[in-house]
């Protein structure tokens, strides 16, 4: 974030001279002012970054200043922000600026600069809490920002006009090229760290989809294709990771674009491959699960040929894929964007071109363990039509004829309901799970105890609550042998090796961002409130998948994170 040449750092510190002597001042514009600060702001701060507008260091001193650490200054100055981006009188260095800022602004690293150092005058430096309220708090602001109905279009199009217009020059169109490249860099690093408001990330995103890919994103994606091979550096790598990682974002679950893109996707992927080089791709292995992602996204390809583009481009990717896990240690970021969802970027395991890539993914055949996929839905659908003939046979539920009695068809129901049960045990022994006897049996008081130097266990006579723990000096711990110690025996893998299973979605499979409990079953179950909203408006009879209970979208929306969860996620997302 901070600039490397000693200029601009004079430059930074004569900005922040300026700021702490026009506290008041400034203050009241962000309070009074509204409509006048975006201009003020620009113009005091066009020197301060090397893309021109403000650089995130400043913001956050100024929201310190100004709102006194907490994040009433912060928002304040992010709605500034987004003013001068959508500003299209001022000039367009200094909106890519800003619009830089705001995504350095939503990841905690920005606030951590200097040893956390945000603050000046006698408080010092910030403690840890007040850094993440200030954090959590931008962060809305910044999900609250993107969810407008219009900046992520009007910032689109703008970019848009400058790349595409004939009559720009070349230092236009890059200009266009940087605030497209800032823009998909912002949506993705929500994507990434929102956890309260996912939910309303991903439907705003959703809404706004079907004008900017194909206004915005897909001529982004054309420019970058057409660079000539000798300019394929660290900028072109960049920024088409950012465009495939955007686009299999705007298409999870949004058919209009799955049609606009599908169409386009083979010609691009044989462009990308020609530029990078044949059998080169795994050496990019973020770039590969971003195209692994994408293709699942658009259901395989688009069109009654869609059934061949799937065959030739799986094939493909398998292949580069198989190139990677052969390299020693190549697939450890891959796995962890395709299994671990570390770059944010959603993948839908219901879409017909999953099943190809199962073992990519760490899934076998249509029947996956985690929900969502079609060979569950499948099952349910086929015990649900199962049950339904049998109770028209002996008259429903509604007293048709046929039915002696209300408490007969209620021991009908139970009976059903046993039979169901009885087929899930045989299916869970043949996929090799344990039978719910076998669980039962293993049940018990676990043995406290040790294993001697020859291997046999010996149970400890003292076990009770009174026996002696050791006790650990933990003044001298670093904060990884602290998380060793404090996560130790909670179950909790602190961002080593897969995620816990609690931690997983049982409708879509992924990482939750927003935990909510069913609140129809008896013991704890959790799903992510964003499925819980697709799975009430994709489908005609939505219900709870334990509980068979009436899914209420608005009920859902309205549900309260469980913030444990959450923090756990977190915790586990930081340490990998």
């Amino acid at each position: 974030m901070a600039n490397k040449s000693a200029g601009n750092d004079y430059e930074r510190a004569n900005v922040l001279a300026v700021m702490e002597e026009n506290v008041e001042e400034i203050e009241e514009l962000l309070v009074n002012m509204p409509s006048v600060f975006p201009d003020y702001l620009a113009l005091l701060f066009a020197s301060a970054s090397e893309g021109g507008g403000i650089a995130a260091y400043e913001v956050l001193q100024l929201s310190a200043m100004v709102g006194g650490g907490g994040g009433e200054g912060g928002g304040r100055c992010i709605e500034a922000l987004s003013k001068v981006v959508c500003n299209g009188n001022l000039e367009n260095s200094i909106r890519a600026g800003c619009l830089k800022c705001m995504s350095e602004l939503g990841i905690p690293a920005t606030y951590l600069r200097d040893k956390g150092e945000v603050t000046r005058g006698e408080s010092g430096d910030m403690d840890i809490a007040s850094l993440s309220k200030l954090y959590t708090s931008n962060l809305n602001s910044l999900v609250n920002t993107a969810c407008n109905s219009r900046f992520v279009l009007d910032v689109g199009q703008a970019a848009a006009s400058l790349i595409k217009n004939f009559g720009s020059t070349d230092e236009a169109v890059e200009l266009g090229l940087k605030i497209m490249e800032h823009l998909m860099n912002f949506i993705i690093r929500l994507m990434v760290h929102a956890t309260e408001n996912y939910a309303k990330l991903r439907l705003s995103l959703t809404e706004q989809s079907p004008t900017v890919v194909p206004l915005a994103i897909l001529p982004f994606i054309e420019n970058v294709l057409s660079t000539p091979a000798g300019l394929l550096g660290p900028v072109f790598q960049r920024r088409l990771l950012f465009a495939m990682q955007s686009l299999a974002i705007l298409t999870y679950k949004v058919k209009t674009v799955r049609g606009i893109v599908g169409g386009v996707h083979e010609e691009n992927l044989g462009k990308i491959v020609r530029l990078i080089g044949e059998g080169r791709l795994w050496k990019h292995p973020e770039l590969l699960a971003a195209l692994f992602k994408l293709h699942i996204n658009i259901e395989g390809g688009h069109g009654p040929n869609w059934s061949k583009v799937h065959s030739r481009v799986s094939s493909m990717l398998l292949g580069e894929h198989e190139r990677l896990v052969s390299f020693r240690g190549g697939g450890v970021i891959f796995n962890r964007c395709v299994k671990h969802n570390a770059d944010g970027v959603p993948c839908n395991r219901a879409s017909r071109a999953f099943n190809a890539f199962c073992p990519v993914f760490g899934e076998i055949g249509a029947v996956r363990e985690s929900g969502g996929g079609k060979g569950k839905k499948t099952k349910n659908r086929k015990r649900k039509k199962k049950r339904m003939k049998k109770k028209k046979k002996k008259g429903g539920d509604r007293g048709y004829e046929g039915q002696e009695s209300k408490e007969g068809g209620v021991e009908e129901e139970e009976k059903l309901e046993e039979e169901e049960e009885k087929e899930k045990e045989k299916e869970k022994e043949l996929e090799g799970g344990e039978s719910k006897e076998e669980m039962e049996a293993d049940e018990g008081e676990e043995e406290v105890g040790e294993y001697d130097e020859e291997g046999k266990f010996e149970p400890n006579s003292d076990s009770d609550d009174t026996a002696n723990f050791p006790v650990v000096d933990i003044s001298t711990l670093q904060l990884d042998e602290l998380d060793d110690l404090f996560f130790e025996g909670t179950g909790l893998d602190v961002g080593r090796g897969p995620p816990p299973a609690k931690f997983m979605c049982s409708l879509s499979g992924e990482i939750m961002h927003e935990p909510v409990q069913d609140p129809f079953c008896d013991e704890p179950r959790y799903y992510d409130k964003t499925s819980l909203v697709q799975k009430g408006e994709e489908e005609d009879d939505p219900y709870w998948p334990r509980t068979k209970e009436r899914i209420d979208v608005d009920k859902v929306l309205k549900m309260v994170v469980d913030k444990r969860i959450v923090d756990e996620i977190r915790i586990w997302k930081e340490r990998m």
